[in-house]
């Protein structure tokens, strides 16, 4: 999945849609144990948007075909119109494979939100909470990749297009190092994906050069690129991308916080999944239930990660369990 298939689908709202898997999934892998809240508020600080412009309507909200009124209330703002097109439609994501002989060309589809709750004071409406429940498809497939994005970076890449190419290249970085090598992008994926679209291949590689260069000097993401002539090409539209430093990829980590996640869910599955469904979430944060089997689990999976134990005797709830997360 990347983000092509998001501007395609949700067109202008794509960029909030974005802003808000990233902020959800870095919220949710860094407290894993109680994260199902978004405060309006705080979204903004974070993400850098004014308050008063997510307030404000968005303007589909406004046509009867599109009006999201729902027991009355209408989920008409900005970020509340966006929040209602992540649960009412699937994200549709586009694929590519090859077979001897044969290509496949594939088109898929998944939920990011299957819950949401806007909270509020009727004597103070302006200030809302939002509690918003992830698909099963989406922690299972989705998540471990977004969380793999380094939010003050995301934040510091600045424009939507810049935003896009960043999480497209931090991905990269990843594959670069388990090849250990250099990796060499199709120059139109990388133009679709940061939505450069020109009649003229010189105009689309000099905005994509400028895209590049402003993340080369915004993130700390330690690359360089040069583009160079292929095979049967009259000009250099082919790049290599070399990726310097992989010393903020903490390899172990990923791995341990995705086979937690794993087998935390694949108790949940088993144990409460036909009676409770869709409540992993609620049930990760809970204190009143397995928190002796969470524990368990932790220490087993960090045994495995580590191949040596952890002291898990100070650990009394959630909030300790993701205090030893912290600490790893």
């Amino acid at each position: 999945m990347n983000a092509a298939d998001i501007n395609e689908h949700y067109g202008t709202d794509a960029g909030l849609v974005r802003d808000l898997i990233v902020y959800i999934c870095y919220n949710y892998t860094n407290n894993l144990f109680g994260f199902n809240r978004v405060s309006l508020t705080d979204f903004c600080k974070v993400m850098g948007y004014k308050k008063s412009n997510l307030s404000k309507r968005h303007l589909a909200s406004e046509t009867r075909k599109h009006k999201p009124s729902i027991n009355g209330y209408e989920w008409s703002s900005q970020l509340e119109y966006t929040i209602y097109r992540m649960i009412k439609e699937n994200i549709v994501f586009t694929y590519k494979a090859k077979v001897p002989g044969m290509n496949i060309e594939g088109i898929s589809s998944i939920p990011v939100l299957v819950d949401a709750r806007v909270l509020y004071d009727s004597r103070r409406p302006q200030k809302r909470y939002y509690e918003l429940k992830l698909s099963k498809e989406f922690i299972s497939n989705l998540l471990s990749y977004y969380s793999t994005v380094f939010l003050e970076d995301y934040i510091a890449a600045g424009t939507q297009r810049n935003k896009s190419l960043f999480m497209y290249l931090s991905m990269l970085q990843h594959v670069a190092m388990y090849k250990k090598e250099e990796v060499t992008p199709y120059f139109d994926h990388l133009c679709k994906i940061a939505d450069i679209h020109y009649e003229n291949n010189r105009e689309k590689k000099r905005h994509l050069q400028k895209a590049l260069r402003e993340i080369q000097e915004r993130t700390s993401l330690d690359f360089d690129f040069e583009f160079y002539k292929a095979v049967g090409q009259s000009h250099a539209y082919s790049l290599r991308v070399n990726f310097k430093d992989f010393s903020k990829l903490s390899h172990k980590k990923e791995i341990f916080k995705n086979e937690l996640f794993g087998k935390l869910q694949d108790f949940y599955l088993y144990k409460y999944e036909k009676q409770y469904p869709n409540l992993f979430q609620q049930w990760l944060g809970n204190n009143e239930y397995d928190t002796e089997v969470k524990k368990e689990i932790f220490a087993e999976v960090y045994q495995n990660v580590y191949q040596k134990p952890i002291d898990m005797s100070q650990a009394q709830n959630a909030a300790d369990l993701n205090e030893l997360i912290a600490c790893i």
